[in-house]
């Protein structure tokens, strides 16, 4: 019972919007967008989602990586996602970046499996399959990279206790 007069009367945190509503749409500022994904997961209640800040040197950028715990590939992550964006040297100083999401698909990470996401709902739901997503500063634009790999037996594999 305890718990729920926590929730009730924290004043600090309050969700953002309705909190049974999600925003549909990412904004541009990448610390509410990283609220919003916060307050649907109930972080730091469920710690299962896990939030990395990263700098990106190449592009004198931060951005934020999210992934739920346990349902990612970790070598995946760290050779498709977090080696190829730390690695300095992606881009000219001298070029135009219309979209910096669309510029790391197709420049720097080395998965095939990615997209350019919007939507929030969406955002969550791939987190919840396993997936990684990365946001940007002054973007409205995340990327979801396929990183599912969920730990555990084969529905197939029986288990059998031998006593």
């Amino acid at each position: 019972m305890e718990f729920f007069k926590q929730t009730k009367n924290n004043t600090e945190n309050p969700p953002v919007g309705n909190s049974n509503k999600l925003r549909e749409t990412f904004s541009n500022d990448m610390t509410a967008n990283v609220n919003l994904m916060k307050t649907e997961f109930h972080y730091p209640t469920n710690t299962a989602l896990k939030i990395r800040e990263l700098d990106l040197p190449s592009y004198n950028k931060k951005s934020t990586l999210l992934f739920v715990e346990g349902t990612i590939n970790i070598d995946t992550l760290e050779t498709h996602i977090l080696k190829p964006l730390l690695q300095e040297g992606h881009t000219s100083t001298n070029v135009v970046i219309s979209s910096l999401p669309k510029e790391i698909t197709e420049n720097v990470l080395t998965s095939a499996n990615t997209k350019i996401i919007t939507k929030t709902k969406i955002a969550a739901k791939e987190l919840l399959n396993g997936n990684s997503l990365l946001l940007f500063e002054n973007e409205s634009e995340a990327i979801c990279v396929e990183t599912a790999g969920f730990e555990g037996r084969p529905v197939s594999q029986r288990c059998v206790v031998n006593c």
